[in-house]
């Protein structure tokens, strides 16, 4: 620091003390780097808890802007909203596949209606079309079942379960769903049903488990196997 003549006499007047151009320019430029621009938000969680642990207790960083109880009721908020999310997600996905088997039954409802009409009215086109029907074109030969997508594990509720569920294949009569311990099996059944998803119980707790599942048909076959989840039971 040094002093520069302001204004006045040299016994009355005043001096300004000046920092030196570096030491301001240093004092400008200088930043801590976090990196929290590039992490994901479980990372910035961890960062947080892992500056509050190791700033506890030190009395210099005391009267920062931002508190270490601020710091903590920040990352308690972050870890509920990333929890939150994360249900939101799963009821998400089950709400799809209420949604998916409803309207299977829906369809099924609706061709069910049109068959009958068509008996009633000795496939008439213009009756037909008259109640936003027709006369269906020659029928082809069905094509072999696709495997089940989109095949999905969750952890269950109650302890030593797994949830299930897939996209549900049209022209199936029952799915069949298989369990292993390693994904090259030996495999075991645990359903077989007509509803796109299952609940596996009675597994080992904290054990993992490999599932497949597939669909069958009386007139279409047998479809190959979906792709393989694997979960932890609860």
């Amino acid at each position: 620091m040094y002093r520069l003549w302001g204004q006045g006499f040299w016994n009355s007047g005043t001096w300004n003390e000046v920092l030196p151009d570096n030491i301001k320019r240093n004092n400008r430029m200088a930043k801590v780097k976090t990196g929290v621009r590039r992490m994901s938000d479980t990372e910035v969680l961890q960062l947080v808890q892992n500056i509050v642990a190791g700033a506890t207790g030190k009395t210099e960083l005391a009267n920062s802007p931002v508190t270490l109880a601020q710091l903590g009721t920040l990352s308690t908020a972050g870890s509920a909203a990333l929890a939150a999310e994360s249900l939101a997600v799963d009821d998400l996905a089950m709400q799809r596949t209420e949604r998916a088997d409803k309207f299977v039954e829906i369809r099924a409802a609706v061709d069910g209606f049109a068959q009958y009409a068509g008996v009633v009215y000795n496939h008439d086109k213009a009756s037909l079309q008259a109640i936003s029907l027709d006369v269906a074109n020659p029928p082809t030969p069905p094509g072999p079942l696709p495997a089940p997508g989109n095949l999905q594990s969750f952890t269950g509720d109650l302890e030593g379960t797994i949830h299930l569920q897939w996209e549900p294949v049209p022209r199936r009569d029952v799915y069949v769903a298989e369990c292993a311990s390693a994904a090259t099996g030996p495999w075991t059944q645990v359903y077989s049903g007509k509803r796109a998803r299952t609940t596996c119980d009675n597994l080992t707790p904290g054990a993992e488990y490999f599932f497949r599942v597939r669909a069958q048909g009386g007139t279409t076959g047998t479809s190959p196997w979906s792709d393989i989840t694997r979960k932890r039971a609860s």
